[in-house]
C-alpha cells in the first residue's frame, strides 16, 4: 500500500537507518527546485495577493502541483536506472502519481479562470468601501477583489470535489516535508 510504503519511509529517516546518498540529495534537490521555481511564479497571476496557506489560491496551489508532475515526469527516467528502488525515487514517484489525481481539477480551474474570471469591482462599489473602511480606494479595491476570488472559487468545485482533493494533498504534503528534509539533513552533514 502506497502509505504503508511512505510510513516506512518517513519511518526510516526519522530512526536514520536511511541515510540518502549524494544521488538521492540531487534528485531531492532538483524536485525542490522545480518545485521553488513554479511557485515564484504562480498561475493564474492575476490572482489578487493571499495571505496564509503559503499566500496561494487553491487554483494556484493545484496548478503548480500539475505543472511540477509534468517537469518531473519530464527528469524522472534519468534518475530511474541510478536510483532504482531508493526511499527517494520512491517518494518522488509517488507524489507524481498523487499529483497527477489533481491535474483534472487544476486544469478545470485555470479554464474556468482564464475565460471567466471575477469581474473587477465597479468604481463607485471601490469607493463606497473605501469611505466605510477610512481606507485608501487601492486597498479597498484589493480588498473587494479578494473577496470576489475566494467567492469565485468556491463555485467551481462542489464540496464532494473538495473532498476528494483531500487525500492526494496529504500524501503530496507529507512527501514534499520528507524530501526537504531528507535534503537538508543531506547537504548539513
Amino acid at each position: 500500500m502506497m502509505n504503508d510504503r511512505l510510513s516506512e519511509i518517513e519511518r526510516s529517516f526519522a530512526l536514520r537507518t536511511w541515510v540518502p546518498t549524494q544521488d538521492e540529495i540531487a534528485l531531492g534537490e532538483a524536485f525542490r527546485w522545480c518545485h521553488d521555481s513554479l511557485e515564484a511564479d504562480p498561475l493564474p497571476a492575476a490572482m489578487p495577493p493571499l495571505s496564509g496557506a503559503g499566500g496561494r489560491w487553491l487554483t494556484q496551489r493545484l496548478v503548480c502541483e500539475e505543472r511540477l508532475v509534468r517537469e518531473v515526469t519530464q527528469i524522472l527516467p534519468s534518475w530511474r536506472k541510478r536510483l532504482s528502488g531508493t526511499p527517494m525515487l520512491h517518494l518522488v514517484e509517488t507524489y507524481t502519481s498523487a499529483g497527477r489525481a489533481l491535474a483534472p481539477y487544476a486544469r478545470r480551474l485555470l479554464t474556468a479562470w482564464e475565460s471567466a474570471p471575477p469581474a473587477d469591482p465597479p468604481a463607485h462599489l471601490v469607493e463606497t468601501e473605501a469611505r466605510r473602511l477610512s481606507i485608501d480606494p487601492r486597498e479597498a479595491d484589493g480588498i473587494l477583489r479578494y473577496h470576489a476570488a475566494r467567492r469565485w472559487e468556491r463555485q467551481q468545485l462542489s464540496e464532494r470535489e473538495r473532498e476528494l482533493l483531500d487525500a492526494p494533498g496529504a500524501v503530496i504534503r507529507s512527501i514534499s516535508s520528507t524530501i526537504d528534509f531528507a535534503v537538508a539533513a543531506g547537504t548539513s552533514a
